[in-house]
């Protein structure tokens, strides 16, 4: 079930007012901070992209948000897919979340040159009931 812009104006702006800008801990400068550059939502999951441009090394980093927003239990993985593979993998452990938590986010993953970075979730005992961001 997709949401609306205006939905996804107002998980934006939530997950602004959490702190969810706080630059990665990296002796690197960072700037250009993108919050909620993609999102995906099932029925009672939503989960975000989020970035920032490293000013040193000249690439991006970027994490996943994950919120469970309606009830239930959902579940989210991160996945990367290198410069000039077809593949996607997994980065990190899959995340489970529930309701009543605030954001639940990865550590910061390199997103440099080529590379792509997709967040998906599903709501847990539904399969069927998934969604991932656009490759970012």
């Amino acid at each position: 079930m997709r949401k609306s812009i205006k939905a996804f104006a107002t998980v934006a702006a939530a997950v602004a007012s959490t702190g969810l800008a706080v630059a990665p801990a990296f002796a690197d400068s960072y700037s250009r901070y993108q919050g909620g550059v993609a999102a995906g939502y099932t029925s009672h999951c939503t989960v975000l992209i989020d970035s920032m441009h490293n000013d040193t090394k000249n690439y991006w980093v970027a994490r996943a948000a994950y919120q469970a927003t309606y009830g239930g239990v959902c579940r989210g993985e991160l996945l990367r897919q290198r410069s000039g593979s077809e593949a996607w993998d997994q980065i990190g452990s899959v995340r489970v979340f529930g309701p009543g938590k605030q954001w639940s986010r990865t550590d910061w993953v390199w997103d440099g040159p080529g590379a792509k970075v997709q967040a998906c979730i599903w709501a847990d005992g539904d399969p069927g009931d998934s969604a991932c961001t656009l490759p970012y």
